[in-house]
């Protein structure tokens, strides 16, 4: 399905290409066939959404505040009430491609899907080849 998609772009528009994967796509045999994608004239970069395990709620609980950054929306400009946090040095997998690297993003949910818990955070973790971090996850949480 992937070559099916890809081969649909114009030749003229596949040197640079973003791909942003659901959770079914956070597996060995996608990221090491993405990373094979890359070429000395094409670069793919990619983000796979991620399930948060007990240990990686663990790892995020360890995370000092002065980790979390302000995350920026497509167009540039501060989300407030979004962060993002990289959890690479905290949580690792066994059989993960060098340079992948493992961003938490958190936001403030609407008031009114508070029940009890004034501070909830709704979380989202993403696994993903890009070097910034402030651009490692879409604008895709709310």
């Amino acid at each position: 399905m992937l070559a099916d998609a890809l081969a649909q772009i114009p030749g003229s528009s596949r040197a640079q290409l973003l791909l942003r994967v659901d959770g079914a796509g956070a597996t060995h045999g996608l990221h090491e066939h993405l990373i094979g994608l890359n070429t000395r004239r094409r670069t793919v970069c990619f983000t796979t959404g991620w399930t948060i395990t007990d240990t990686d709620e663990q790892d995020i609980a360890r995370l000092p505040e002065t980790a979390w950054e302000v995350s920026l929306s497509q167009d540039g400009s501060l989300q407030d009430d979004y962060a993002v946090a990289e959890l690479s040095g905290l949580s690792t997998r066994e059989g993960w491609s060098k340079g992948l690297r493992l961003i938490v993003r958190r936001v403030k949910p609407p008031a009114a899907n508070l029940v009890a818990d004034l501070d909830a955070w709704l979380r989202l973790l993403a696994l993903h080849d890009q070097d910034e971090l402030a651009d490692a996850e879409p604008d895709a949480m709310l």
